[in-house]
């Protein structure tokens, strides 16, 4: 005789119901991702029927969108909605500038870096990199020569930022640039404005550009020479150091302001598919998506590294394209080319060609004057645990 089985509850499940199972289940609409389920099983099961429910739910919304159009007589294409992203649906910056703007004009036409954009002053940089540097770095700094004209580089060898900035100043350089870098990979540029905006025109003979670089680093070295200071009272001695120190810093201080940029993303002119050669044409400027106040300084101050007399004859293109806080730089040629001659009407197509290099910027400070990492004061400074906050709020 076949022992009696046990009920099913006593094994930890429930008795099935047929007359319950026969019937339709009637589901719930899911409302919200289900993210918010802790066990991993069940997030993954609902989070499938979430998307699936979704997905089906924009079908409908399309062919309802569809018949209303056929309906009305409008086409269909205009009834698309626009898709939401971090650029259109981002807050509302205060600071942001407004066409025409008197005030912000105002305050551009008498800044530091107006006299490069009415092409009165014309831009000369040098360019050093930190001690010791790989052997990689220099490559950037070719295509960097060839991107951005009148760029010099000289040997940082062991002298300090202050001490390049006072030589480069006192040879008519108008901007020093200080590239750093990681794993042979450049990470970072400092890039300081070293002429007061009431001094006088940058420039130089370009027999004391090409000059030796011996010459250069002797000069360098008379500046780092120590000066010793007779005198009979200790009294005298420290006033004098002090009227030296406020000199120096009137005359450290005209400059300014001084950038630091995060670089990534890297690649070199010969890593760019299909690249061209770079002439020595000025280039034409592009400046884009820089509309707050912040933005507009430094979408100037990158602007004042480039001479505004450009040669179109060249048709190259220097592009700073600013997105979500992230500046691209892009090197290109433009060439213009006829269509077909059989028909009707020809159109002029036009053809890009980048030259390269390519990389990103990404601004973490802004430092009034020189460079200075003892007494310089910061006009901004990304704070990213107070600023980045949000995904949707960008200050550029």
């Amino acid at each position: 005789m076949p022992k009696n089985m046990p009920d099913a509850s006593l094994k930890g499940k429930k008795p099935i119901n047929k007359a319950k199972s026969a019937t339709t289940t009637i589901t719930r609409p899911l409302t919200r991702n289900p993210g918010h389920i802790r066990n991993k099983l069940k997030r993954s099961e609902m989070y499938g029927k979430y998307l699936l429910e979704k997905k089906t739910r924009q079908r409908q919304l399309r062919h309802e969108r569809a018949k209303e159009a056929e309906a009305l007589g409008v086409d269909v294409a205009t009834t698309r909605q626009t898709p939401k992203t971090l650029d259109n649906t981002r807050e509302m910056e205060p600071t942001i500038v407004r066409p025409g703007d008197g005030e912000v004009m105002g305050d551009e036409a008498g800044d530091e870096f107006a006299e490069y954009f009415d092409d009165s002053v014309r831009p000369k940089i040098i360019v050093t990199t930190r001690p010791k540097p790989s052997s990689k770095l220099f490559f950037f700094i070719g295509d960097l020569m060839r991107f951005i004209p009148q760029l010099y580089y000289y040997p940082r060898k062991n002298f300090s930022v202050k001490q390049v900035c006072d030589f480069a100043q006192g040879k008519g350089f108008t901007h020093l640039m200080v590239l750093s870098e990681k794993s042979k990979v450049c990470n970072g540029m400092i890039i300081s404005h070293l002429r007061s905006s009431t001094g006088a025109a940058a420039g130089g003979n370009d027999d004391e550009i090409n000059g030796s670089i011996d010459v250069i680093d002797d000069e360098m070295d008379d500046t780092n020479d120590t000066v010793d200071i007779d005198a009979d009272d200790d009294g005298d001695t420290v006033e004098n150091d002090d009227e030296n120190e406020k000199d120096y810093d009137m005359q450290y201080h005209c400059g300014g302001p001084t950038v630091f940029f995060k670089v990534s993303n890297v690649i070199s002119s010969n890593d760019v598919p299909y690249h061209g050669s770079a002439t020595s044409h000025v280039p034409e400027l592009v400046l884009n998506g820089f509309g707050t106040r912040l933005g507009h300084r430094v979408g100037r101050f990158l602007g004042s590294i480039f001479p505004h007399n450009a040669q179109f004859q060249g048709r190259q293109v220097a592009t700073f394209h600013n997105q979500r806080d992230y500046i691209f730089v892009r090197h290109h040629r433009y060439v213009f080319e006829e269509g077909n001659e059989k028909a009707v009407e020809k159109k002029t197509k036009v053809r890009l060609q980048e030259l390269g290099p390519r990389f990103t910027l990404k601004l973490k400070w802004i430092q009034e004057g020189m460079f200075d990492t003892q007494f310089g004061e910061y006009e901004w400074f990304h704070k990213r645990k107070e600023m980045d906050v949000t995904r949707r709020k960008f200050h550029l």
